[in-house]
């Protein structure tokens, strides 16, 4: 899991008490309810102020534009669909996010001048996010049922916006239901883009550890040791450990390379025009639901064994500091990767797990190079 609002200005080696010993739901949510302690009224009216305003200035008015946030039933659950595009005959981009659990629908305003050359759809999957419910089956949290739910809307996009084909992109953990479809259903796909790409797990999880403790040495950071070492290197028996594992890894630069971007990320996230306050504490369980169903899973994950090579163009962009989903395993299953249609790796050398928050305007011209290598507008049937 992602360390979503964890504090990003106090280090945590002046912290009193070790997070560990706070419940992992209060560890999350702690800058958010604490902004909400100091006066839940003046917090509510200002922002309902400021997503105002963000909603009007990304205000889609072309005569050829899409923006709907809407419920759809997919594999028999409701989940929760944005779509937004400047023109519904420029080429359809899926993101898949990560987490698990961890939308990117409330983020999306950081990208907001794609959908001035896609039309962009950013999907809260089963138990995350919009799409969070306790009524969703435990049972039914499974990679393969995520697979067939992404299928299910894949299928409804090619209908509705009548292209072949369209552009997919997986984030982290998404990255590895990314891979599944495109290996599973190539003739779906105008090309695949995996962000912070998921290879092999297991040894990935290894080097995070490792990072971690070699940089909190070298900041003589005493608690950051004490806390790695009580938790241990991974695998770890529960996401709590995990999560724990992560936040260092926050603190030492391998989720955001610069601490600035921790800001841009909260703020964007709590200023979404697209989430309610209550969608938020929804989107806090579900992250909570996902990963204790979800992260066992993704930890097998081993594509150098399972999908040695597909048959769509893929690109790789990856962040040179990335120490979440080391860059240097996805480097590795890149060059060995049969890829006949074409690959790239892309390095992006400001940026560690979240390239396209960290350099966005970077991440918005190489999408438009890939757009324009692979058929630019996908040759929708109707003429609008």
């Amino acid at each position: 899991m992602d360390p979503l609002l964890t504090n990003p200005t106090t280090p945590r080696s002046q912290t009193l008490e070790s997070p560990l010993k706070k419940p992992v739901h209060k560890l999350l949510t702690v800058p958010l309810r604490s902004v909400l302690h100091l006066s839940l009224a003046p917090f509510v009216y200002y922002r309902n102020i400021k997503t105002d305003k963000i909603k009007r200035s990304l205000e889609i008015v072309s005569e050829h534009g899409v923006d709907t946030l809407e419920p759809m039933m997919l594999g028999g659950v409701e989940q929760w669909v944005l779509i937004r595009g400047h023109d519904v005959r420029n080429p359809v981009l899926l993101f898949l996010h990560g987490g698990p659990g961890l939308p990117l629908m409330p983020f999306h305003t950081i990208n907001a001048e794609l959908e001035k050359d896609f039309t962009v759809v950013h999907w809260d999957q089963r138990g995350s996010g919009k799409s969070y419910s306790p009524s969703i089956p435990p049972e039914s949290m499974t990679l393969e049922q995520l697979i067939q739910d992404a299928h299910e809307l894949i299928q409804h996009l090619r209908t509705r916006f009548q292209q072949d084909k369209i552009f997919l992109a997986g984030f982290s953990c998404g990255s590895a239901i990314g891979m599944n479809l495109v290996h599973r259903y190539p003739e779906l796909f105008q090309t695949y883009i995996g962000i912070g790409q998921i290879a092999n797990m297991a040894e990935s999880e290894a080097i995070s550890y490792s990072f971690a403790v070699e940089a909190a040495e070298k900041a003589s950071n005493q608690l950051a040791l004490t806390e790695l070492e009580l938790i241990g290197a991974p695998p770890y028996n529960s996401h709590r450990s995990m999560l724990e594992e992560r936040m260092w890894i926050n603190t030492f630069g391998g989720f955001f390379h610069h601490r600035k971007d921790n800001f841009k990320f909260y703020k964007a996230g709590l200023m979404s025009p697209d989430y309610s306050l209550t969608d938020i504490r929804k989107l806090f369980k579900g992250m909570d639901f996902t990963s204790e169903m979800l992260w066992p899973v993704f930890y097998q994950t081993n594509l150098f064994e399972t999908i040695p090579r597909v048959e769509v163009p893929v690109y790789y962009i990856e962040g040179r500091h990335d120490y979440v989903v080391p860059s240097e395993v996805t480097a590795r299953f890149v060059e060995q990767l049969e890829a006949p249609l074409g690959k790239e790796l892309i390095w992006f050398e400001n940026s560690a797990h979240w390239p396209f928050l960290e350099e966005p305007a970077r991440f918005h011209l190489e999408l438009r190079r890939i757009r324009a290598r692979h058929g630019g507008a996908s040759h929708p049937k109707r003429s609008l």
